[in-house]
């Protein structure tokens, strides 16, 4: 996007003296005659730029901000330094000027850069450092601890947690995406359909017994009427009497005194009147005509020799076909809404679930970053093992912290690689970094036990107005509102199993004391799903990344709200954001406004 005849660079720092292994911001302004919006900025490092030896820069390349004409672009860029460097070099520019049809080079004016050694206490040199006047080991009359992230680190790093996480560990993250989700559904689902299974098994079982009467009934209606064919109407009209009396009793069907025959089961609505002839050529006659009919032929002059008329027969068996079809199309309606609602119940929780997961699903770290890993890994090893040279062993903290880093953001959502970010980060004297990191780990894993070790311990080092509240016995007794937010969904999707599967009837009715035993998992449920639908993930949350000022307004000539620049490293809340600052409140309730790129929220 540079294509012009007129452009120009220049370059400023947030300051000019910093420690080995602290960033500094550099502010690259680039200016033409014409519109940047293309304009892009690559890597400030290699040649022409910063020497790779001595900074750091992101992997990623800046995001510039235009002016409101258009025609100048500012870039913000933090670089850390990780070695001897005495200026900021002056930095090269290309551009295409169509005018000569030849690129051009212009460069920025160098900034000169002081650059102090600091001390970095490695493994070999906790157990003999002497702790500081302000350190927890202090007595009652000692000095108060020092406010500022530098003076953290004036003594040793003792009481923290240096170690790294387990190699491969640092890929490490809750359950969570198409796994998570697929657990909960099944988790859910299962118990449910259970318990709708057996309810209903339970609720059916008079009707599969009523089924089997209706079958036996059934078969004995279709003998007499094979036998009604050749045997005399005597020997077979009143068994067909009884046995047709019986399956209308089984089905609901009952025959009123004025020859009606109505039905009280399954939805069925008859009511017919007694009619004579034969069955061709008119409506099926209701049961009381019929064995009235049965009777009266029972008792005809022929009834000893002759065998039922093939009307009377027919009548009888079109009646018995009529009411098993009936009977069986209600039994199949009500299983349909019975096996619909589970389907229904079934699909929108595997439906949720497979939504979910597709939104959740993350990519795998590739090959690369694995390499980039091992190499931060390696860095911070190398650190840990240099005792003799505090300047080389803080530039090799730097130079894990960096990598740790860049791991980081192209892998989200992993505590354990977070905290070793932290660790890396607080081992080359950045205490800034290191809060944040230990702070993003604990929004994703509240019980990493070596961030919230680590964290407590650069706490205890800054001054009261500046410390964040601790938690007291309420903490201590929800201690599950620390739990990543999977395992108290996984927890809760656990209790909801087993308190529906205590539910399920299985032995015919429910049993008072499995009911009883239930009323635990439902509790451990509700203060589940309560603690995911309560808890504050305090998006508002942000570090301070440098020492800075806070002033009472929004105004670099503003007042200051308090004596002494606030550290880096100190915990705030943002309130408000306006133009080019930022108003935070402190653990003390002091609020301010600071420059808003010496902030960083935590939520990322």
């Amino acid at each position: 996007g540079a294509v012009g005849d007129q452009f120009s660079i220049a370059v400023t720092t947030s300051r000019s003296v910093v420690k080995l292994g602290e960033p500094v911001e550099l502010a690259v302004k680039i200016k033409s005659n014409q519109r940047l919006d293309t304009l892009a900025l690559g890597r400030l490092d290699g040649e022409g730029g910063l020497p790779r030896d001595k900074f750091t820069v992101p992997a990623e390349p800046p995001t510039g901000e235009l002016a409101d004409d258009g025609k100048t672009k500012t870039f913000k860029v933090v670089a850390q330094v990780t070695g001897p460097a005495t200026e900021v070099p002056a930095l090269a520019f290309s551009y295409f000027d169509p005018t000569r049809a030849a690129y051009q080079t212009i460069h920025s004016e160098p900034i000169a850069l002081s650059v102090a050694g600091g001390s970095v206490v490695g493994a070999g040199d906790v157990v003999a450092a002497r702790p500081s006047a302000g350190g927890p080991s202090a007595g009652a009359g000692s000095q108060a601890r020092p406010a500022g992230g530098d003076a953290v680190l004036d003594g040793a790093l003792v009481d923290a947690e240096l170690a790294l996480s387990a190699a491969g560990h640092d890929d490490d993250r809750p359950l969570g995406g198409a796994a998570l989700w697929l657990v909960l559904a099944l988790l859910y689902a299962i118990p449910i359909a259970v318990l709708i299974a057996r309810s209903y098994q339970l609720r059916t079982q008079s009707q599969r017994e009523d089924a089997a009467e209706v079958r036996a009934a059934r078969r004995r209606v279709e003998e007499l009427l094979d036998r009604a064919a050749t045997a005399p109407a005597r020997e077979v009209a009143g068994p067909l009497v009884a046995a047709l009396r019986d399956v209308a009793r089984i089905l609901g069907h009952a025959v009123t005194i004025d020859g009606r025959s109505e039905s009280t089961r399954g939805g069925i609505d008859e009511r017919s009147e007694s009619t004579g002839g034969g069955a061709e050529g008119r409506a099926p006659p209701g049961i009381a005509g019929l064995l009235a009919r049965l009777e009266t032929e029972s008792f005809s002059p022929h009834a000893a020799a002759a065998p039922l008329s093939p009307d009377l027969r027919s009548d009888a068996a079109g009646l018995l076909r009529r009411w098993v079809v009936e009977a069986r199309r209600t039994r199949k309606s009500r299983a349909a809404r019975g096996a619909a609602v589970i389907v229904v119940g079934l699909g929108l929780g595997l439906g949720g679930a497979s939504q979910a997961a597709a939104t959740a699903a993350e990519p795998a770290p590739t090959g690369q970053l694995a390499g980039a890993l091992g190499e931060a890994r390696a860095a911070y090893h190398e650190a840990m093992q240099l005792t003799g040279n505090a300047s080389a062993r803080k530039a090799a903290f730097a130079r894990a912290a960096a990598a740790f880093g860049d791991a980081a953001r192209a892998m989200p959502g992993r505590p354990e690689l977070l905290t070793d970010w932290g660790n890396a980060a607080l081992g080359a004297g950045d205490v800034a970094t290191a809060a944040l990191a230990y702070r993003r780990a604990l929004a994703i894993d509240g019980g990493n036990p070596r961030a919230r070790h680590n964290l407590a311990w650069l706490r205890s080092r800054q001054s009261d107005a500046f410390r964040p509240a601790e938690g007291g016995a309420t903490d201590a007794l929800l201690f599950f509102h620390a739990w990543p937010r999977s395992r108290k969904l996984l927890t809760s999707a656990a209790a909801f199993a087993l308190a529906i599967l205590l539910l399920v009837p299985w032995s015919g009715r429910r049993r008072r004391g499995f009911v009883g035993l239930a009323i635990l998992p439902l509790a451990v449920w509700i203060a589940m799903l309560a603690s995911v639908v309560i808890e504050d993930r305090r998006p508002d949350d942000a570090v301070v990344m440098d020492d800075v000022v806070l002033r009472a307004a929004d105004s670099a000539g503003a007042p200051t709200a308090l004596p002494q620049p606030l550290p880096r490293g100190v915990e705030v809340t943002v309130l408000e954001r306006r133009d080019m600052w930022t108003k935070i409140r402190l653990a003390g309730g002091i609020a301010g406004w600071v420059p808003a790129g010496a902030v960083e929220r935590i939520a990322q």
